[in-house]
């Protein structure tokens, strides 16, 4: 089990299963660059992981419960879910501009803020819920400046 302290000085805790850390690092290794994801058999590779199509939602559900992936849109083939914050490299340089998950990006706003001009390389789990610590933890501080 991977237990991350989150926001708040420790008052709560992501912390993921056995099944939600392959699950999760088997999205972040299969990163398209669009930082997209549909719960689908089609597009994640549930034998290598030894999953069953149910256990495969129930798993992805719960990611997206604990807040690592956010919906985003639908299409043909289902709901899409993006990373809460940018994995992938193309995402990330988009910079102040970028609206992610249908919100303004926050940490892209200027140089002092976290995240402007960075090209941070998320291939681990373990980094992304590092860097979603680090950004919820910037997101109360840019509050406090607004």
């Amino acid at each position: 089990m991977l237990n991350k302290t989150n926001t708040k000085q420790g008052e709560s805790m992501i912390t993921l299963t056995d099944k939600e850390t392959l699950l999760a690092q088997e999205l972040i290794t299969n990163n398209d660059g669009t930082d997209a994801h549909i719960c689908n058999s089609e597009f994640i590779d549930i034998e290598s992981l030894k999953f069953s199509i149910e256990t495969l939602k129930g798993v992805f559900g719960s990611l997206v419960q604990k807040g690592l992936l956010d919906y985003d849109d639908t299409n043909d083939n289902g709901e899409i879910y993006r990373w809460t914050i940018p994995v992938d490299a193309e995402v990330q340089s988009q910079g102040c501009n970028l609206v992610y998950n249908n919100k303004p990006f926050k940490p892209f706003g200027n140089s002092e803020d976290w995240f402007y001009g960075k090209e941070i390389k998320i291939n681990t789990i373990e980094k992304f819920l590092d860097l979603l610590n680090e950004f919820n933890i910037k997101q109360e501080q840019h509050k406090g400046r607004a």
